[in-house]
Formats: C-alpha cells, sequence, structure tokens
C-alpha cells in the first residue's frame, strides 16, 4: 500500500492535468518504474523525488508535500533566483564604452582614456534586510526537521 506522501504525490498528477503517472515521471525526470515501485509501497518517496517534484512545479507546497498540511499550493510562487546571486561585472568581459548608471543606484562609473577598462566604485547605500522565517533540514534517511521562528 502507497504511504501518504504517495498518495499526495498522486494528488500533484491529478491537479497538474498528467494523463498518465509516466508522463509525470518524465516531466520531474525520473523514470516511470521509479514512480511504479513508490506507488505500489515497493520504495519509499526519497528526499531526491521531493526535490525534483518542487522544482519541476514550485507552487507545490514542501511542507504539504512533506506532512500533509495545508495549503496544498503556496499563494506566493517563488521568483527565479539563487541563493548567491552573481556580482554583475566580476568575471565578465570588459565592455567597449562606459556604462552608465544613474548616481541613486550608488554606482559611480569612469573611463580610462584610450582604453576598454572601466573602474566602478559600488556604494552600499541602504542594505534590505530580510529575516529567515523558516529552515527545512533534509536529512539521508529521508527524514526532515524544520526550524521555525
Amino acid at each position: 500500500m502507497a504511504d501518504e506522501k504517495a498518495k499526495r504525490i498522486e494528488k500533484i498528477i491529478e491537479i497538474k492535468g498528467f494523463n498518465t503517472k509516466a508522463a509525470f515521471a518524465n516531466a520531474i525526470g525520473v523514470t516511470g518504474a521509479t514512480l511504479s515501485f513508490i506507488f505500489s509501497g515497493r520504495n519509499n518517496v526519497s528526499q531526491s523525488i521531493i526535490e525534483k517534484i518542487t522544482k519541476k512545479f514550485p507552487d507545490v507546497s514542501l511542507e504539504w508535500l512533506m506532512t500533509g498540511k495545508e495549503p496544498m499550493l503556496n499563494t506566493a510562487i517563488p521568483t527565479e533566483g539563487t541563493l548567491f546571486p552573481e556580482i554583475s561585472g566580476v568575471n565578465a568581459p570588459l565592455p567597449s564604452e562606459t556604462l552608465k548608471y544613474p548616481q541613486e543606484n550608488g554606482v559611480k562609473t569612469a573611463e580610462i582614456a584610450g582604453q576598454n577598462t572601466v573602474i566602478q566604485e559600488v556604494i552600499r547605500e541602504k542594505i534590505v534586510s530580510k529575516k529567515i522565517v523558516k529552515i527545512t533540514v533534509f536529512y539521508d534517511d529521508n527524514t526532515f526537521e524544520e526550524f521555525c521562528k
């Protein structure tokens, strides 16, 4: 018999409109056999499967998928981005002309005459603070722990 996480995955397949479990498996990047083993109860839902589902469908709540706690869908879909965004200009090719930035952004730009070298000085006047509200730690035995503020 399938466990509760497997039942929640079946609900995602239904909500997202997949005609077959194999089509869903293909969409998240696993084999149909992997899902078949989960739904038959032979295998448990792994952390890797959870990560693939939440990456492909960011509107699906990780907390709902792991615990069943509603709501199933996040009301605010995360935007694309990374934990550590790249700093512009680092290891980038040098532009052939001076880049123009508004002064209110705190960027001063200068060009060395006759060269394609741009010198930038970034002044950080305002630092927007964000606060961590929840951290989820996944362990290699397919358990997890949540830390909330």
